[in-house]
């Protein structure tokens, strides 16, 4: 299935969605679990695919749908895995990560010097929204904090544009540097357990949005 038909649409005002959790426990054992791990590979194997690139002859990133996975065909193992929906806020398409995980052993890998979760997120997830936007998703691990606190960071680097929303009160906030970010999402509950974090988010452009 083509990116652009995974597209799905939301009420451009306010947007309260059911997320996925961004890290499945079941999923997780699956893939943490080697020989699982080695089973949901050899199917994924069979699955249409496009070949995004070629990490090493043997490990490779790859398409499948609706999800990016980086397979080592050596060992027959998933190193890689994550999915993501498009949905429309205030106007724009924004693509979000619903399901990330990945084995200790991708840190030995590199695309074009950078890790291989970086170069996915930035040259790939963002043109899946048309190069527009990525924006977080309702729930955060630890992990998955400190994740976007270095995408945000790596996005300042590019001289990109990093922003906050609040999707009920119509809040967008444009944020100039990396410790005005840090300010500003403690300040604002950005990733608050309770209800209305769920309606908040941080948007990463290539482009001036608002």
């Amino acid at each position: 299935m083509e990116l652009a038909e995974k597209i799905k649409y939301f009420d451009d005002r306010c947007v309260i969605v059911a997320y996925l959790q961004l890290i499945d426990p079941l999923e997780v054992k699956n893939l943490e679990d080697p020989a699982k791990n080695k089973k949901l590979y050899l199917k994924s194997k069979k699955e249409s695919r496009n070949l995004l690139h070629t990490i090493t002859p043997t490990v490779k990133l790859y398409f499948l749908d609706d999800k990016f996975m980086v397979f080592d065909d050596t060992n027959q193992e998933i190193l890689y895995e994550m999915r993501f929906e498009i949905h429309k806020i205030f106007g724009y398409e924004f693509a979000v990560q619903s399901f990330v995980w990945s084995s200790p052993s991708l840190i030995n890998f590199t695309i074009k010097g950078q890790n291989v979760s970086s170069y996915v997120f930035f040259n790939f997830l963002m043109n899946a929204a048309g190069g527009i936007a990525i924006a977080t998703d309702a729930f955060h691990t630890p992990s998955g904090r400190q994740f976007w606190l270095r995408r945000v960071a790596q996005a300042f680097h590019k001289n990109q544009h990093v922003y906050l929303i609040d999707m009920t009160k119509n809040i967008k906030i444009k944020i100039k540097t990396h410790n005005e970010f840090r300010d500003k999402i403690n300040e604002l509950e950005m990733w608050t357990k309770k209800e209305e974090g769920q309606i908040r988010r941080v948007i990463i452009s290539p482009t001036v949005l608002w």
